[in-house]
Order: structure tokens, then C-alpha cells, then sequence
């Protein structure tokens, strides 16, 4: 709550600076549960390394920008969905709203009689 205060007042190159941040804690679940497995991964790596500072460098990097990946994807995809429900089905079988029977054949007679489908 104090964060969203200070985030009201703060000026708009602050809130862009943050953006990543917001994203991550928009997500946190998911975040912080590839975040654990990162972690063994990246256990993993420093070991075989020997302790090597570069290493740690570099895994502690990468692991911020996939994570960090993974929560702007979540958004995405999260958007993506919402975006779905307001757009009309490509096929008229599986619109709603239509009042007008759908048509097919019936395989089954062999003569090609249409049935009525409501």
C-alpha cells in the first residue's frame, strides 16, 4: 500500500524505470516459483564452474532476465486471453447468437439429406 502511495506521486521516468518490477510482482507466484528452480540450476552451474565470480555473474544475470521474461509473457498471454472473449468465432456453428438452423449432411443415409440442427 505505501508503495502504491509513493508510486502515485512519483514522476512517469520513475514508473518506466519500475515497470519490470511491477511486472515481476504482478506475477509473484509464478516468479518466485521459476526462481526456485533457476536457483538449483544455477547451484548447479557454480559448482561445475569451481566457484568462478564470472559464472556467478553471468547466472545471477541471466536468472533476473528470465524471470523477469517470464512475468512480461504471463502478462502477455493473460491479455491475450482476455482479448479472445470479445472477438466473433471464425465459424457460424459456434456463434451464440444465430437464430438460423446449421445445415449438414447426413452421412450415414447416403441420399445427402440435410438435417436441421438447433
Amino acid at each position: 500500500m505505501l508503495a502504491r502511495a509513493d508510486l502515485a506521486f512519483a514522476g512517469r521516468d520513475v514508473r518506466r524505470a519500475l515497470a519490470p518490477l511491477i511486472t515481476c510482482g504482478r506475477n509473484s507466484l509464478q516468479v518466485f516459483c521459476l526462481g526456485i528452480v533457476l536457483s538449483f540450476c544455477a547451484h548447479a552451474a557454480i559448482e561445475l564452474s569451481l566457484n568462478a565470480l564470472s559464472v556467478q555473474i553471468f547466472v545471477g544475470a541471466t536468472g533476473v532476465l528470465l524471470m523477469t521474461a517470464s512475468a512480461y509473457f504471463l502478462s502477455w498471454s493473460r491479455q491475450q486471453d482476455r482479448l479472445a472473449l470479445f472477438v466473433e468465432p471464425r465459424w457460424p456453428m459456434l456463434k451464440r447468437d444465430s437464430r438460423e438452423p446449421i445445415t449438414h449432411r447426413n452421412a450415414g443415409s447416403g441420399k445427402g439429406a440435410s438435417h436441421a440442427i438447433y
